[in-house]
Order: C-alpha cells, then sequence, then structure tokens
C-alpha cells in the first residue's frame, strides 16, 4: 500500500531524479541534515567498530550520552565495544576513538592504551574532564581530556552503605542512572533502593535512601542548581531540597510514566521513554512529543497519523545539548544509531509573546541561534502560512520547505553551515497593513532570534494599505502609528492633522474621482491595484507605502547578527496571484530603487514554469495550494544561492557572487 499523498509522490519523484547524478559522490561530502530530526551517527542496526564519517560510523551497545559544555562534543560510552567513542558535532559529526583499545581491562593511563570493560554511564565534570561508570569494573573512572590519561576515581571497594565512605571503598553495582551536579561538585548515582552521592571535593561517598518517598530511585537530571530524582515504583518526580553532604527531603513535583533517562533543558524537563511516545516532556505542562518529519507527521490513506518514531528497539540514552535549547541527543542499544531530535512544540504554530494578537506562525525556535546556523526571516501576509484545503500543515508552508531545501542540499553538499527559515506573517486589512507592520515588528524579532538576512515576500494585492495615513496619528518618523486609536478615528476627517504627502495624494484621489468629495466617514478608499493603474498617483503612492520600508531597511542596516554583519533585507517580488502583474511589478521595483533597498523581481521564473505547477492558487483571496508552496521554496533557493544572499559553502555547489540588482 502507498502511504504517500499524490502531491508527495510527485515530490519524491522529483528528488530522486535530482539526486541520482549526486549519489556516487556523496561518500566523501555529506553533512548531517540540521533538521527537527535526523541521524546524529551510526549505521543502522550493525554492531561494530569503525570511526569515520557519521553514517558509516558503528557502535557495539551504545549506552551512554554527554556533551560537551560548549556543545561541540557528543561522548558515547560504547559498552560492547570497551571504548569512550567521540562525536565532533561541528566537524561533519564525524566519529573517532578517544579512548581504549577494545581489550576488556582496568589499566589507567595515557588514554589511548587504556582498557575499559563494559562503559556504561558518562558525564562531563567540566569542559575539559568526564567521568564514565566502568560497568564491567564496578568504578567510576575520569577521563582527563586535557591531559589525555584515564584514572580510577573509586573502588575497588566492598558494597557498604553509610555516609562519608572514601571512594576506594566504593563499589557500584546496579547503577541505573548518574548525574553531575556543579553547585556542589558532586556525583548522584541511582541504584536499587538508594541514592548514592559523591562528594568530590571531599573524595567521600554516601548513601541516602527514601523509603517513603521514593524507595526505588532511578532517572537522574540536574537543573537551576537542583537535583531531580524519578522513582521506577511509582513514576512520581520529585526535587530534592538539600544542603551540600546531606539527604534533605523531596519535594514532589507530578506522577509520570517511569523513566531512567531524564534531561533537562533552559525551564523544562523530559524524559525518555518508548515506542510512539519516544520522548515527554514533564515540565512545565506535560505532554509528549511527537516526531515531525519535513512534510509534517503524515497520514495513511485512511487518514490515520503514522507512525513518524526511529524505530527505536532498546532507546537506553538521552543527553541535552548545553548550548542548544530543546535539542536532544538518544542511543539506542539494540539498533547501535544515535538519532538528534528537538522540541519546537510542533503542534501548534506559534504566536509570538507579546505579539499577540499578530499571527506569527511559527514554530518555538528557541531564541539562541545554534552553532554555524544561518536564520532567515521571511516576513509576508497570510499567503506565507496558509494552504487553501489543508490549513493545519503549517510545515508544508514555503517558510517550511525553504528550510528544508536548505537543509537537505546543504547536507548534499557537505556545507559546514546550517539553515534555519522562520516566518512572521498576517492578513492583510486595516488592523494589519501589511507595509506598515514590519518596520514596528520586524526589528524584535531580528534582535530576538539573532536574524541574518530579513526577506519581505510582496504578493500583488487588494486592501489599500495606505489608508493607514488617514486611520491612524502620524509619529514623528512621519509614520502612521502601530495601533489603532479609537479617539483619532473619532474626530471628524476634516480635523485630523495629515502628513504633507498624504494629504497631496487625497487631492489627486479627489481630482481622479476616487474619493468621495467632501470626504464623508465611513472612509472607503479604492483598492490598491486601482490606484495603481493610474499612471499620475504612482509615484506618490510609491512614496508613501515606500516610506516604512525604507525606514525598516535602515533599522536594520544598524543592526548586526552575531556573525558580525549587518542584517540583511530583500524583497522578492512574488506574483502568484491572478492580480494586474505589470502594475505590481512596476511599483515594486520603483518602491525598492528608491529606498535603496536590494530587490528580486520573480515574475520570469514564476510566468515561465507556473503552467507545469497550476493548478497553484484558489479562487478569491488566491491563497496558494500546498503545492505552490514546494513550487516557491525552490524559487527561492535558487534566488539565495544565485544572489550570493547566503554562506552557501557546500564542497560542490559554488556560492555565487552576481551583484545584487538594484
Amino acid at each position: 500500500m502507498n502511504l504517500l499523498t499524490p502531491s508527495l509522490r510527485s515530490r519524491a519523484a522529483q528528488w530522486v531524479l535530482l539526486l541520482l547524478p549526486a549519489l556516487p559522490a556523496l561518500s566523501q561530502e555529506l553533512s548531517p541534515i540540521h533538521h527537527f530530526s535526523g541521524l546524529t551517527a551510526g549505521s543502522h542496526g550493525e554492531a561494530g567498530f569503525r570511526d569515520g564519517p557519521f553514517w558509516s560510523a558503528r557502535f557495539n551497545g551504545p549506552s551512554g550520552l554527554a556533551v560537551s559544555p560548549n556543545g561541540r562534543l557528543l561522548l558515547v560510552a560504547d559498552k560492547n565495544n570497551h571504548r569512550i567513542r567521540c562525536v565532533d558535532l561541528w566537524q561533519r559529526n564525524r566519529v573517532s576513538t578517544l579512548s581504549g583499545t577494545g581489550e576488556v581491562g582496568q589499566k589507567d593511563g595515557p588514554k589511548a592504551e587504556a582498557t575499559w570493560n563494559k562503559p556504561s554511564l558518562i558525564a562531563f565534570l567540566s569542559p575539559d574532564k568526564v567521568v564514565v561508570l566502568d560497568s564491567g569494573n564496578r568504578c567510576l573512572r575520569t577521563l582527563n581530556l586535557a591531559s589525555g590519561t584515564v584514572s580510577t576515581l573509586t573502588g575497588p571497594g566492598k558494597d557498604p552503605k553509610g555516609t562519608d565512605l572514601p571512594f576506594k571503598d566504593l563499589m557500584l553495582e546496579s547503577v541505573t542512572a548518574m548525574v553531575f551536579l556543579p553547585e556542589e561538585n558532586s556525583l548522584f548515582l541511582s541504584v536499587p533502593g538508594s541514592l548514592w552521592y559523591l562528594d568530590l571535593d571531599r573524595s567521600l561517598g554516601s548513601s541516602f535512601s527514601y523509603p517513603s518517598q521514593a524507595p526505588q530511585p532511578s532517572g537522574l537530571a540536574a537543573q537551576g542548581g537542583r537535583l531531580c530524582l524519578m522513582d521506577e515504583s511509582t513514576g512520581k518526580l520529585f526535587w530534592r531540597n538539600a544542603k551540600k553532604g546531606e539527604a534533605g527531603t523531596l519535594e514532589e513535583a507530578g506522577t509520570f510514566t517511569a523513566s531512567r533517562n531524564l534531561a533537562a533543558t533552559g525551564a523544562a524537563l523530559y524524559s525518555l521513554g518508548s515506542g510512539k511516545t519516544l520522548l515527554t516532556r514533564l515540565l512545565p505542562k506535560p505532554r509528549p512529543l511527537r516526531r515531525v518529519s519535513p512534510y509534517g507527521f503524515g497520514k495513511a490513506l485512511g487518514g490515520d497519523p503514522l507512525d513518524q518514531g526511529f524505530e527505536l528497539v532498546r532507546p537506553c540514552a538521552l543527553a541535552a545539548s548545553p548550548t542548544e535549547e530543546r535539542r536532544f541527543f538518544i542511543c539506542d542499544e539494540d539498533r547501535n544509531v544515535i538519532y538528534t531530535c528537538v522540541d519546537y512544540d510542533f503542534a501548534m504554530p506559534l504566536r509570538e509573546p507579546g505579539l499577540t494578537p499578530w499571527k506569527t506562525r511559527d514554530y518555538d525556535y528557541p531564541a539562541a541561534k545554534p552553532h554555524k546556523t544561518f536564520r532567515i526571516l521571511l516576513v509576508g501576509t497570510s499567503y506565507l502560512y496558509f494552504m487553501s484545503g489543508d490549513e493545519d500543515s503549517y510545515w508544508l508552508s514555503v517558510t517550511k520547505q525553504l528550510e528544508n531545501d536548505l537543509s537537505l542540499r546543504a547536507a548534499l553538499d557537505g556545507s559546514d553551515t546550517n539553515y534555519e527559515v522562520m516566518g512572521i506573517s498576517c492578513h492583510s486589512g486595516e488592523e494589519f497593513p501589511p507595509l506598515l507592520w514590519p518596520y514596528y515588528r520586524v526589528p524584535e524579532i531580528v534582535k530576538r532570534y539573532d536574524i541574518d538576512l530579513v526577506l519581505y515576500v510582496a504578493v500583488p494585492q487588494s486592501h489599500p494599505s495606505y489608508e493607514a495615513y488617514y486611520k491612524r496619528p502620524i509619529g514623528p518618523e512621519g509614520l502612521p502609528t502601530n495601533d489603532l486609536d479609537p479617539e483619532f478615528n473619532l474626530t471628524p476627517f476634516a480635523e485630523r492633522s495629515l502628513d504633507p504627502l498624504a494629504e497631496r495624494f487625497l487631492e489627486k484621489l479627489k481630482k481622479a474621482g476616487m474619493i468621495q468629495v467632501p470626504v464623508q466617514e465611513p472612509l472607503n478608499f479604492p483598492e490598491f491595484q486601482t490606484v495603481l493603474e493610474k499612471p499620475s498617483l504612482r509615484e506618490d503612492l510609491v512614496a508613501l507605502m515606500g516610506r516604512p520600508m525604507g525606514l525598516l531597511n535602515k533599522k536594520l542596516q544598524g543592526m548586526t547578527s552575531s556573525s558580525g554583519k549587518p542584517v540583511g533585507l530583500r524583497i522578492l517580488f512574488t506574483p502568484l496571484t491572478r492580480r494586474d502583474i505589470p502594475s505590481f511589478q512596476d511599483f515594486w521595483t520603483q518602491l525598492a530603487r528608491t529606498q535603496a533597498i536590494p530587490f528580486s523581481d520573480l515574475t520570469a521564473p514564476i510566468a515561465g514554469l507556473r503552467p507545469a505547477y497550476d493548478p497553484l492558487t484558489e479562487g478569491g483571496h488566491g491563497h496558494f495550494y500546498t503545492q505552490a508552496h514546494y513550487f516557491l521554496s525552490e524559487i527561492f533557493f535558487h534566488e539565495l544561492v544565485q544572489e550570493g544572499l547566503i554562506p552557501w559553502k557546500g564542497t560542490r555547489t559554488p556560492s555565487s557572487k552576481a551583484k545584487s540588482r538594484p
């Protein structure tokens, strides 16, 4: 049974034809895809030992994960290979062996000569030092990355219970979880019936138990200087309240499905499960997470959701990136593979805090930008997110498909740059004049999310957005205010203070017979296209509507992203709707030229290629069908690369240095 819809089958066929010529050259150049989920390292289901490219590397029972504080290194306790492996997340996830010869043993010394016996858990104590539970030797050992040496930290001892026991007397068996709490410089380990506390300052260990609340401690996590503990027998989650070295008390935080794997990121706490509910957010606002593919959650022919899971058999470790909020790494001990996924609240496109009721239709991306990531912001009207016949499928919008196109092609070209595309858009109307609101809102988004490039998608429209100059007070920069002012609208029109250019334009509208004389309320202005058809009115209309865009361009030029470069702005004229294209084309060309804003006129590729893809838009408002979003994402991608608007540093696709058209 074919589970793909006709549109997705067509899309898949196009990609097959595109990729076939490139396949023989992929082995040396492939980069991991930076997306909502994907492969971090490992060969699907194949146990073995092999360093090298992420997709061909092999593990044998990977059971512990830890990410370095700077987010670069993912260390793997490769249990059945008796080695500590390293995935360099900044170098195409290349896999190398950090320590171990493959022989079973407990030899300390230089990391390359050290031997291990089923290392199973691992944690960073500092940027240069990690601790490993060497489960076969029933002890903890440290690996100093700076000196390149391995040392034994605990044991070999007996299995005593008590407090303030020397490390040499400890024997650690059946440990289910381990976490480092830097605020106390201490390690916590859960074992059946108790919680081990290891004070690294004093080299003393203590066994704590909480028989009435948590008789079987399992999952552990550190967050905000506190220890979080889950009981395996009840699924209850607790916060530990204690001073350093004390057992303290447990504060209950809720009851969930029991898990041995917890991870904290930002203000949220997550647990690793199995099956379709692989990952669950516990706090705040508990909810299961669903993996989303580049084409959404997917549906079978009958309409039932497809299982978009990773098909993991025995997920055994969960680690959160310390630098990329809500990105996780998961390993499967049976399939010998490591995956990555993110929680961007895919269940519902977000409405930006502080911007309600602005329809900022996008997922909840973290504000901090990931390493080597170029962020693009698409700005426009409802055309950017509304899909006729598929209103809830935001992941199929041009915004998300452009991100998918950039991510996939960057991976195929071995690019060292990742791409994220975000969107802010709203319905055209009196409340949100399309050329005005970006001036007020876009800089806030650019600053918060560290945007590198803003693309304003200009679509021919009917709404007379120039009417804002007559229905809102004029601010100090000669622009209508951001919000409607009820008191201003109650003022008789003849008594309102108008901008000189707006007043001159009004007189021309009267002379052309487009405004009733004398002006009466309610105010009714002719549609945008009707005004454009009058050459005598176009120059003033360009000046009025170009003013907020020109000021936005100046604002962005004064801002720099974390790359140290000014934030770019470019207008993409995208005439996909069935309106008079030449008049809008002339309007946007003049506006971009007079305001010195880089401009791309996409009339030619759209007019020339559209018939092969029609129907792309509905009647009425002309909103796009799903296939139109695919179509535009390809055109936008081509324009970005051809015009050198993005840092395309692939090994096989040279970046164009074409000059931006004025």
